[in-house]
């Protein structure tokens, strides 16, 4: 069974030489239909804070009761593996040969000269720890019946939530120093915790649990004065603050705001914005997004207006750079993905649950575009963000103008090659690193930002608008030759000028043997997305300049080249990176081609060639910019593009 999984696998997917995922034991237990299985529950960090948060709403005023944190003592090495080789047999016979085959003799440890035989515990980094840990504890809480000494039995991992009567903590907690060893499980108690928000100090429980006047819970701030909310908050806002700063000793653009996306956004804190009511998080969220907005300030060398930074906010598919702002559904999505979960372990209809806060969080997302009470209460954070996306984009296009309609068409193109030079990372051996102020000018393309202070002249005399836009479709522009030849050699085509019987050049590249034995000519072409002729088409449908390029060409060339038994392939894109269907499909095809030779498989390698070829295009259309100024300035003026 694990086997069968292991080779569902695509090559290349597995992080190291053992060639196991988590994700390939999750394969091998889905069908499982045994109790434990059932218990395996996703969203159980979330599901953990929310419904003790429920809990202690709804029943705070019974001083009767206590909360107490478990602790125990280095758990992952000292449980018992009889423990977890029985349940795993019983629960999970799917996996139950591995296990045995991984766990039934005691690993070998060495340190200097002396032998050391680990015959209890996980081995660090294994996929299967945190599952048969899981087994132990649950063993355990059988074994003992907790369940019928507490009214709130939650565990995550280690981690144990107990709430009941005070007067049954007490022989519980005779059990965890009796039957616990047992196991492999020692009590730690004083890492352990006691919490009620009576401020009860449980004289009749041992004196070595600490007792707290606040609850974190999970690594999430669960209950407390407003010092202590300030307090937590404020220390994990001021170190993604802190880091954020020291981006710009990378001096890398490209770098910085990959870092900035992946590691330094809303991501760092996802955890809070899930986990944490709004309403408190609110005033540290403001503080967090003016720092987000300052350090793309500084990656882009530039302030950004109002309209521009809730452009960013939008996903690549949308034309926006994917830096959420905090006030995002992640809250409420959290509640609705454990919704189920908590009716179940609270034992209330799942149809009158209501988490604290719940209604607050409903109340800000429909002030920003969700009507629907339905979705706001049943549907995921995914599906939350994909509303308000969409409400925010349909928004900012009606603010625009004619131009910045049509770069947001484009930009917003399903197939998504117009963002494949930010999602690149930056290899310099794949051709994906773009030189610091070429990655600025195109950000601020990008988001339309104005490049220039003023509006010059260009070389055919004419006036370049602020957003340079004459300068990228201009045919005496500048470097315009070289961005035409950085896109004439896609993939694995073989270069060669060839002519027909008339002496006409009919392309750029030339195969002998393309497709099926034909030879083909390679015509490469660049249409400026904003020319006058076309913008008012291009605002309301992506790729009308490249489609009507690609007429051009084929009126120019396809029957004389058909004639001497070639075919004829125009690959037309425009300045914002839309690719005409035809162009993308053959660009495809070539890639299809080097998966033979490379190994690679056929998604990465369609993906390398159309972020290769857009990193070139931006790249070029930034180099235009830059050599445009270049002409016009001496050594001694001062750059506006970067003052």
């Amino acid at each position: 069974m694990v086997m069968a999984c292991l080779l569902a696998f695509p090559k290349g997917t597995s992080p190291r030489a053992s060639k196991l995922r988590a994700q390939h034991l999750l394969d091998a237990i889905a069908g499982s239909t045994a109790p434990a299985a059932r218990e395996c529950i996703p969203g159980g960090l979330e599901g953990a804070i929310h419904i003790t948060r429920h809990f202690i709403s709804t029943h705070g005023a019974d001083d009767s009761l206590a909360l107490l944190k478990v602790d125990m003592k280095n758990a992952f090495n000292e449980c018992d593996h009889s423990t977890f080789f029985t349940r795993v047999s019983e629960d999970f016979p799917e996996i139950s040969a591995w296990v045995k085959w991984c766990y039934s003799q005691p690993a070998e440890l060495r340190f200097g000269n002396r032998r050391l035989l680990a015959s209890s515990g996980m081995q660090q980094g294994d996929p299967l720890g945190p599952l048969l840990f899981s087994l132990v504890v649950l063993q355990f809480i059988d074994a003992v019946n907790l369940r019928d000494f507490v009214e709130l039995n939650l565990w995550y991992l280690d981690d144990g939530t107990l709430v009941g009567k005070q007067s049954s903590l007490s022989p519980l907690l005779s059990l965890f120093a009796t039957r616990g060893p047992e196991f492999g499980l020692h009590l730690n108690l004083t890492k352990c915790e006691l919490f009620w928000p009576s401020g009860n100090f449980f004289p009749n429980l041992p004196t070595d649990i600490k007792r707290v006047t606040s609850l974190e819970l999970l690594g999430s701030p669960l209950w407390g004065d407003d010092i202590f909310f300030n307090d937590f908050l404020s220390s994990r806002m001021d170190k993604v603050a802190l880091t954020q700063e020291k981006l710009s000793l990378l001096d890398d653009p490209q770098v910085e705001l990959h870092l900035l996306r992946s590691c330094l956004s809303s991501c760092k804190i996802i955890h809070l914005l899930r986990t944490v009511p709004f309403t408190i998080l609110k005033p540290f969220l403001l503080q967090f997004d003016h720092n987000l907005r300052s350090c793309l300030g500084r990656i882009m060398q530039c302030s950004l207006f109002d309209t521009s930074w809730r452009q960013v906010s939008l996903p690549f598919r949308l034309g926006g750079l994917g830096l959420r702002e905090s006030a995002s559904p992640a809250f409420l999505g959290s509640c609705n993905s454990v919704r189920e979960l908590a009716s179940t372990l609270l034992s209330v209809d799942i149809n009158q649950l209501s988490f604290p806060n719940e209604e607050d969080a409903a109340t800000l997302l429909s002030e920003s575009g969700i009507s629907s009470g339905h979705l706001l209460f049943s549907a995921s954070q995914k599906d939350l963000q994909a509303t308000l996306d969409k409400h925010l984009f349909d928004d900012l296009f009606a603010s625009f103008g004619i131009r910045d309609q049509a770069r947001s068409t484009a930009l917003s193109h399903p197939s998504g090659t117009s963002s494949g030079w930010l999602k690149a990372i930056p290899r310099v051996s794949l051709g994906l690193a773009i030189p610091g102020p070429e990655f600025v000018i195109g950000l601020r393309i990008w988001l339309g930002v104005s490049l220039f202070p003023f509006s010059p002249l260009c070389t055919c005399l004419s006036t370049i608008d602020n957003y340079g836009d004459h300068l990228l479709g201009c045919s005496q522009g500048p470097m315009r030759i070289r961005r035409h030849d950085a896109l004439d050699h896609p993939g694995v085509l073989k270069e060669q000028r060839a002519s027909y019987d008339d002496g006409l050049h009919p392309g750029d590249v030339f195969h002998p043997d393309f497709q099926h034995g034909h030879p083909a000519y390679f015509d490469v072409s660049i249409c400026c997305t904003t020319q006058p002729a076309f913008i008012s088409s291009c605002a309301s449908c992506a790729g009308v300049a490249a489609a009507a390029g690609e007429v051009a060409k084929d009126e120019k060339h396809l029957a004389a080249v058909e004639k001497v038994g070639s075919d004829f392939i125009p690959l037309i894109v425009e300045t914002f990176g839309v690719w005409t269907p035809f162009a993308l499909k053959t660009l495809q095809s070539i890639a299809d081609c080097t998966t033979p030779c490379s190994g690679v498989p056929r998604k990465v390698a369609r993906k390398n060639l159309l972020q290769q070829l857009s990193v070139q295009l931006w790249s070029n259309n930034a180099k235009m910019i830059l050599r445009y100024w270049a002409l016009q300035s001496s050594d001694d003026d001062d750059n506006p593009l970067f003052p």
